[in-house]
């Protein structure tokens, strides 16, 4: 039988407590995109998975691994780049799966607010998401739904 050094066993509660944080965020997480009413509140729900769940699981293990196994650089270097590829990653990915379900023409729950995505480049609502535009029928909005380039709210 081993003996546990103190410093050891504070490592073990560490990276226990980072691990399990960051799976009850997992968790958490995976119950929140059940619970969502349509694809851009579930693409919303994700982040919390992505920026802070999935980072402290990396953390913890680094943790580990540096107090098992001494320091190193090379385990350093990839623990910054997975955590930097997590959060550019997950960032461009809701984005284009936001706009993939915008241009898609999914079902969008109306309390989903902002919804800039569904507004075209003016300010106007595309017809898809308005009710079908001005009466005009060219899809546009009305006037009164027309942004001004110049005002910045």
């Amino acid at each position: 039988m081993t003996s546990v050094t103190p410093v050891m066993l504070v490592v073990e509660v560490v990276v226990g407590a980072l691990v399990l944080a960051g799976a009850v965020i997992m968790l958490l997480t995976s119950i929140a995109l059940m619970r969502a009413r349509d694809a851009i509140t579930r693409v919303n729900a994700l982040s919390p998975a992505t920026a802070l769940g999935v980072p402290l699981i990396v953390v913890g293990t680094y943790g580990y691994t540096v107090a098992t196994t001494g320091f190193s650089l090379w385990a350093l270097v990839r623990l910054v780049v997975t955590i930097a590829a997590l959060l550019v990653v997950s960032s461009m990915a809701s984005n284009a799966l936001a706009r993939a379900t915008i241009m898609s023409g999914a079902p969008i729950d109306p309390e989903t607010s902002p919804n800039e995505l569904a507004e075209e480049p003016g300010g106007a609502r595309t017809s898809a998401h308005s009710g079908g535009g001005d009466t005009r029928g060219n899809g546009r909005g009305t006037s009164a739904e027309a942004h001004d380039p110049g005002d910045c709210g």
